[in-house]
């Protein structure tokens, strides 16, 4: 009586499959997936990062295991499954495009413990985290330089000294310094200078401003960076 029942679910008219392999479709690839989610976690910033990105990795991995076991080589099914999933919409957007590598790594997954090949899907899990944690931990592809903006107010008096005594300054701390803005105040007692500087990454804003504020004739100094704003 019980071999009646497992065989109700676990045999087809095409397929036979065992209740061994159906667990195995299943359990597999959501542990595999963990080596996805750890990867994302260590790789992904805190502000790219999301908790039901995470989550839907690894209930996508088996799911795709067993549709892929499911079609298998019968043509009309798996025509049947693209007509399907071709009437899905997904509106919401990915925070980053990596997003995308990672869905497909788990796609990759799925499909080859659903086609059986699970040496395969252990090492595609193996080698892309190692691939992808070793380019983030030599941060491959960051940029070097970063561009920021940099507002002096001087004095009207003597304006042209303390503007190249600035510029005098920040020529050695900068990769490349250009004045963008000129401005008078309406009193016309001070005049604004807008600068755009290129600094290495992981240089301190805090020590331009003070070596800028410490010029004579500095009224004011803003710093506007991707990540810092510091005004004086």
């Amino acid at each position: 009586m019980m071999d009646r029942f497992i065989n109700l679910f676990t045999v087809s008219r095409t397929y036979s499959f065992g209740l061994e392999e159906i667990v195995c479709a299943l359990v597999l690839p959501f542990l595999l997936a963990f080596g996805i989610g750890f990867t994302y976690l260590r790789t992904q910033e805190p502000s790219q990062r999301s908790e039901s990105f995470v989550r839907a990795l690894f209930l996508f991995a088996p799911v795709i295991s067993l549709t892929t076991m499911m079609i298998g080589n019968n043509l009309p099914r798996a025509l049947g499954m693209i007509g399907a999933l071709s009437l899905i919409r997904f509106r919401n957007a990915l925070k980053s495009p990596l997003d995308a590598i990672f869905l497909f790594w788990t796609l990759g997954l799925g499909v080859a413990c659903g086609a059986g090949y699970f040496l395969a899907a252990t090492l595609l899990v193996l080698l892309c985290g190692l691939f992808l944690l070793l380019l983030t931990a030599i941060d491959y592809g960051q940029a070097r330089d970063v561009d920021s903006l940099l507002k002096v107010v001087v004095d009207s008096k003597g304006a042209a000294e303390a503007v190249s005594a600035v510029e005098g300054k920040l020529k050695p701390l900068s990769r490349r310094l250009q004045r963008v803005t000129s401005l008078v105040t309406s009193d016309q007692t001070s005049q604004a200078f807008t600068y755009l500087i290129r600094t290495r990454k992981g240089s301190d804003p805090a020590q331009i401003v003070d070596i800028v504020r410490d010029t004579c004739g500095v009224l004011n100094v803003q710093y506007l960076g991707a990540d810092a704003s510091l005004p004086v």
